[in-house]
């Protein structure tokens, strides 16, 4: 009964985990890439960072349900580990994508208040 209710648990936090990146990618990040557009005038740009921030979506998300199919302790599942570095990685460096976004904006602000 127990192990029923953890694979139970597991799959509504990968349901929600799901939802949760669907609603990142429908509903916060197309007016982000409105307001890139209208501050950086480079479509190119604004492009290619909504690429990147897709992909961090993307991957956050894979991170989490690979995380809930390992709570239930299957050595099958529990495979599906070796991925997690890799996506460590890429998690990580979006960190640094922040601080490069940060960066814009400050030179943008700076630019505007001259």
């Amino acid at each position: 009964m127990a192990e029923s209710t953890v694979w139970i648990v597991a799959i509504f936090s990968i349901i929600f985990a799901l939802l949760g990146g669907h609603i990142l990618l429908t509903k916060v990040l197309p007016p982000l890439k409105k307001i890139l557009s209208s501050v950086l005038k480079d479509e190119n740009s604004v492009s290619s960072l909504m690429s990147i921030l897709i992909v961090l979506v993307a991957v956050i998300v894979l991170g989490k349900v690979i995380e809930m199919l390992a709570v239930p302790g299957n050595a099958t599942v529990n495979m599906l580990l070796v991925i997690q570095p890799g996506l460590d990685v890429i998690k990580d460096f979006g960190m640094y994508i922040g601080y490069l976004i940060l960066g814009l904006v400050i030179v943008i602000g700076l630019k505007n208040w001259k």
